[in-house]
């Protein structure tokens, strides 16, 4: 397991009343390139609320390079940031 704490870029669809549905995420490493991962499915998304401001944690997995990863993405509602947070392996 990896304990990550790196901002990422996200595309997400949002439904009124309900959280934001992360759809892809993009990735940058350290020697400079980019990966795009599809969120293949969200297991459970968790509502968490520290200090009166709701955030929510997905649990999610995608196949990536013919192996399936399990993560957390965390959605920051106060400053509308995107983490992925965790890399089960």
């Amino acid at each position: 397991m990896r304990v990550l704490e790196r901002e990422v870029d996200v595309l997400s669809v949002s439904y009124v009343g309900k959280p934001p549905q992360p759809r892809k995420f993009k990735i940058r490493y350290r020697d400079g390139h980019h990966k795009t991962v599809t969120v293949d499915q969200i297991k459970r998304v968790d509502s968490v609320t520290p200090a009166g401001h709701p955030n929510f944690v997905y649990f999610c997995y995608s196949e990536v390079d013919d192996r399936i990863i399990d993560y957390e993405l965390r959605y920051f509602v106060h400053e509308m940031k995107w983490e992925l947070y965790r890399v089960y392996e």
